[in-house]
């Protein structure tokens, strides 16, 4: 088994629509993103029921006041777990954060 990782989408949206975490037990999809190494803060889990190869889209959204800034080392990490959590399958894609700050504040 083995995890690509298309695209990472770089976007704002509104503290009222922003994603919180999510549970869809076991097995799953996650993705998670981590600002500068984890210094800068870590997205909530998105978390979707493993269906089997495919494609597989998420929304990371992270606390407010913790969002990347431009400039800002964004990893994102995904990975297939088991029905016991064990880890099949990750890969991760750092990608350099281009929003300016004032499109944090949307």
């Amino acid at each position: 088994m083995a995890v690509e990782i298309v695209s990472v989408e770089q976007d704002t949206v509104s503290p009222l629509e922003s994603p919180k975490g999510s549970s869809a037990g076991f097995p799953s999809v996650d993705a998670k993103a981590i600002i500068n190494s984890g210094a800068g803060g870590v997205s909530y889990w998105a978390t979707e029921k493993f269906k089997g190869s495919g494609t597989y889209d998420f929304v990371l959204g992270f606390d407010r006041g913790r969002e990347p800034k431009k400039g800002d080392a964004v990893k994102v990490v995904v990975r297939v777990v088991d029905e016991r959590g064990g880890v099949l399958a990750s890969a991760a894609q750092v990608v350099i954060w281009e929003l300016g700050n004032e499109g944090n504040e949307k």
